[in-house]
């Protein structure tokens, strides 16, 4: 009996871990665009493109050729008041088409007061020039050297950084580089244990001359 009740309190535990802390449709209805020009982008719901029978949310171009500093984000942010101290998990499908810059989901953590607009939080040009980051900023990841590129089928992306105790507020979304067109669906976050390795590159921002 007592090995019958240890095991059905680790599956319960397994199952409040592994389920996600919002509701992706939540968090997709609150994206809003931004980046270096959002006017030469066209952003919304495609229907005709699901995942899991579910309408994807898309970024497009409206141009076949771009300037290499163009690029476009769809982002939200949130408090992290509930996640201090923990290792916290972003994922997101995405889907591809004709890309000739990069793709990537990204995820950063801040302090309080970080009153700078997201250009310098470590968006990327095709160059990798412009990585500047917020003073605030305690850790991010925009998938720099596994970014997405051309086109690709649906595929599952991750993030995951440590939420430290003086952390504040988190923004995260999807960016496109470039033209091209990226649709993504199912986004979610999870506490993940410590095992799970960080993908922090402003942890590593003086190795990688960010």
């Amino acid at each position: 009996m007592r090995n019958i009740m240890l095991y059905t309190v680790a599956t319960i535990i397994l199952l409040i871990v592994s389920m996600p802390l919002f509701a992706s449709d939540t968090l997709l209805e609150s994206l809003y665009k931004g980046g270096s020009n959002p006017h030469a982008y066209t952003s919304g719901i495609d229907k005709s493109v699901t995942f899991n029978d579910n309408a994807s949310r898309y970024i497009k171009s409206k141009k076949d050729s771009l300037d290499e500093s163009d690029y476009v984000a769809l982002l939200s942010s949130a408090s992290v008041n509930n996640f201090k101290g923990k290792r916290l998990k972003l994922t997101v499908n995405i889907k591809t088409s004709s890309t000739d810059g990069e793709v990537g989901a990204f995820l950063g953590i801040y302090k309080k007061d970080r009153l700078q607009k997201p250009k310098s939080t470590g968006y990327f040009n095709k160059n990798r020039k412009d990585r500047r980051f917020s003073k605030n900023t305690l850790a991010f990841d925009n998938m720099h050297g596994r970014e997405v590129t051309g086109s690709t089928e649906w595929q599952e992306y991750a993030i995951v950084l440590d939420v430290p105790q003086n952390a504040d507020n988190m923004i995260f979304g999807v960016l496109l580089v470039g033209s091209g067109q990226v649709w993504f669906n199912d986004l979610a976050f999870y506490i993940v244990d410590k095992n799970t390795p960080v993908t922090d590159l402003f942890d590593n921002r003086t190795e990688n001359n960010l």
